[in-house]
């Protein structure tokens, strides 16, 4: 047992390998019972009758290692299970598991049996993939990680995703770590070898650098547009009702119910009118009659689609459409015309793979089906190419690889479902993939949704007490923001889900809706609305109008200071002589908590700005010296710019009153007699601007 994590101890540890498999004939089909081998491949190989074994650990970047697995079929198999364990001491550690550090006293618990039978929620999870035992100190993350010991960081990320979903566990009351690959119904022929794991393992206190590094070895690149920003508009409207009766539990998402084609023009002329500088214009679900029929258009857009985004072009913006290429509504056309082109449940051949409970339930298509190809080409080539939309939003993109399917493990089938959608979508559109496993949509999608939606509420504690963790939540969402921060930019730009500003037909409170705007413009690269901005007070306008320009951040690292309270370090380098440094904190939390600034020897001041800052008619204090403490409330966030000494003796800029992130407005300030200030191009709400005036004698 070690007595340390870091990537050095992977040299002299031995892991016990595990593998579980069945024999199969020429054609795949099974032949007989599970077989196991468990046992320390001694020289680096493991052997069977059946199959073989190489393990190989070699040196990697940043003075980590790669460690890599090939599995070789002597004889036809179909895997099951293949893991690697390994003894390490893990008291006090944090480990990475997808959207927040646990540790020894967290667990990560299974959706409820009762839920998931009438809701079926949990296929939109990886529930039925790895285990989610509930017990305490039994943590796991897919296909990276990283363990926190004081500054230190030691980083895993999987390379070879496709062959399967890899998967980190910590067993922290045994000292276990273990690497899982859902390796489930791959079909190996005789003499056939496949790389299982292939594992980047690095160290370091710099968490952007470990990313980088990882980021630097996935490929290959097909995105559009790379670290791009951009803001926009959406229809996406959402009624959640929950119900608690009995025991029993029913959730309805009764989306976009009332999208139309005259609500359209009416946001989008009341966008055009105030002048908010937006860059995509998204319709949402609700424009076809039903979900899979997507070139059959229903009668609130009377003027067809075509129309409507010649009249999004012409106000200045692009055009965006949601799709579910990969599912249909049991109730559609095509299912209705075509149920050879769906999916069959494997554990009732005769029974559609019912993939969710939204429209009133809908089934996964076959995307190897020629006749499926064919239709999803031509859907394609007309929403693109004839109704001319710019960006697709393609969503529950999971429901293509839920289940093993021809050899093929689940993560094999997505790869081939995001390849799928890259050669119909094209070179010279956008895709913001949503519903989809993360690593298959790395550097194929432009933008991707890395979290659960958000709600006109905080949190919905019925479903977080029945272990939803797909559950509609702001809060929820916002911990998949705050983790999931490094994925931005490197693999595709991270769509966090809507803002909510408007004060009617909301839940959240005037702290609540800030913090989502602030969070969802530092870490995300997609910031949508999808408020009625008609209806907004003067408030909510000057809200809104301190979210543009776009922050381009640079985020250095992101952690917890306190239970559930975070600090995001970034800097803003819109020229390389105005880099700016700053720290946001945000209190998820219930409680409010003292707060300390930084104590900087180049830095005694820092300039602050809050919630109230973005109200009218309100002058909060914005400067305060080094080492201040201050009091951050509960679900509270505050940002500061650090203001260097250096910038005291010259004429400078210290913030702003106009922006969330204060001084992001401003181009730059050229000093003289008549100090000019330039603002960036999609400024929209005034600013109160503080500057450093040396005095001359």
């Amino acid at each position: 047992m070690t007595k340390s994590m870091d990537a050095s101890l992977f040299t002299h540890l031995t892991p016990t390998v595990k593998i579980v498999w069945v024999p199969a004939d020429s054609t795949g089909m099974k032949t007989g019972p599970s077989r196991r081998l468990k046992g320390t491949a001694v020289g680096g190989v493991l052997k069977d009758e059946d199959l073989s074994v190489t393990l190989r650990l070699e040196p990697g970047p940043l003075d980590g290692h790669l460690l890599t697995l090939d599995l070789t079929a002597v004889k036809p198999v179909v895997m099951e299970e293949i893991n690697l364990l390994y003894g390490i001491y893990m008291k006090d550690k944090k480990i990475w598991s997808q959207s927040r550090e646990l540790g020894e006293t967290d667990k990560i618990s299974k959706i409820h049996t009762a839920v998931n039978l009438i809701t079926h929620l949990g296929l939109q999870g990886d529930y039925y993939i790895v285990e989610h035992s509930g017990t305490r100190g039994i943590i796991h993350s897919t296909s990276v990680t990283h363990f926190r010991g004081g500054a230190n960081i030691t980083f895993f990320g999987s390379l070879a995703e496709r062959s399967g979903y890899t998967y980190f566990r910590a067993y922290f009351n045994d000292n276990v770590f273990d690497i899982h690959k859902d390796i489930d119904g791959k079909f190996l022929r005789a003499g056939e070898t496949m790389t299982v794991f292939k594992v980047l393992i690095m160290q370091g206190m710099e968490e952007a650098a470990l990313w980088d590094g990882y980021a630097s070895r996935i490929g290959p690149e097909k995105r559009l547009v790379k670290d791009a920003h951009v803001q926009g508009w959406t229809s996406w409207q959402v009624e959640y009702v929950f119900i608690f009766s009995c025991m029993l539990m029913m959730c309805r998402y009764n989306y976009y119910g009332d999208i139309s084609e005259e609500l359209c023009i009416k946001n989008l002329d009341a966008l055009k009118e105030k002048n908010y500088p937006i860059d995509i214009f998204q319709i949402d679900d609700g424009f076809q009659t039903q979900v899979g029929d997507w070139l059959s258009i229903n009668e609130r857009f009377p003027n067809g689609m075509k129309a409507l985004v010649d009249r999004i072009h012409q106000n200045g913006y692009q055009a965006g459409l949601w799709l579910a290429p990969f599912v249909a509504s049991v109730k559609s056309r095509v299912v209705r015309e075509h149920p050879e082109w769906v999916l069959m449940d494997p554990a009732s051949p005769n029974k559609m793979y019912y993939a969710g409970p939204n429209w009133g339930g809908f089934v996964a298509l076959d995307i190897y089906h020629p006749e499926v190809r064919a239709y999803l080409a031509r859907v394609f080539n007309y929403v693109l190419n004839k109704w001319g939309f710019d960006m697709l939003k393609l969503d529950f993109l999971f429901a293509c690889g839920m289940s093993p399917m021809a050899g093929k493990t689940r993560a094999e089938i997505m790869y081939d479902g995001m390849e799928l959608i890259r050669e119909l979508v094209g070179s010279k559109k956008m895709i913001l993939g949503c519903g989809v496993p993360l690593a298959p949509a790395w550097k194929t999608c432009d933008f991707c949704r890395i979290g659960a939606d958000v709600g006109a509420f905080w949190e919905d504690t019925k479903l977080k007490l029945l272990n939803v963790r797909e559950r509609v939540s702001t809060v929820n969402s916002l911990y998949s923001t705050l983790g999931r921060w490094a994925m931005s930019g490197r693999f595709f730009g991270n769509d966090p889900d809507v803002t909510f500003i408007r004060q009617s037909n909301n839940r959240l409170t005037a702290e609540e809706r800030y913090t989502l705007v602030v969070l969802n413009n530092i870490l995300g690269a997609l910031v949508f609305s999808s408020d009625d901005i008609s209806k907004y007070g003067p408030d909510e306008h000057a809200l809104y109008g301190a979210t543009f320009p776009k922050v381009k951040s640079t985020v250095k690292t992101v952690y917890e200071i306190g239970e559930h309270v975070y600090r995001i370090d970034y800097e803003v380098n819109d020229e390389p002589a105005s880099q700016k440094h700053y720290i946001t904190y945000a209190n998820l939390g219930r409680s409010a908590i003292n707060v300390r600034l930084p104590d900087s020897a180049s830095s005694r001041y820092w300039f602050g700005t809050e919630s109230s800052a973005h109200l009218t008619n309100t002058h909060p204090d914005h400067f305060y010296a080094r080492n201040t403490t201050f009091v951050l409330g509960s679900h509270q966030t505050r940002t500061f710019h650090e203001i260097p000494d250096s910038s005291l003796k010259q004429v400078s800029l210290l913030g702003s009153a106009g922006h969330i992130v204060p001084g992001v407005e401003i181009q730059r300030v050229i000093p003289g007699s008549n100090i000019k200030i330039q603002v960036k191009p999609k400024k929209v709400r005034p600013s109160r601007i503080f500057l450093s005036v040396p005095d001359p004698n």
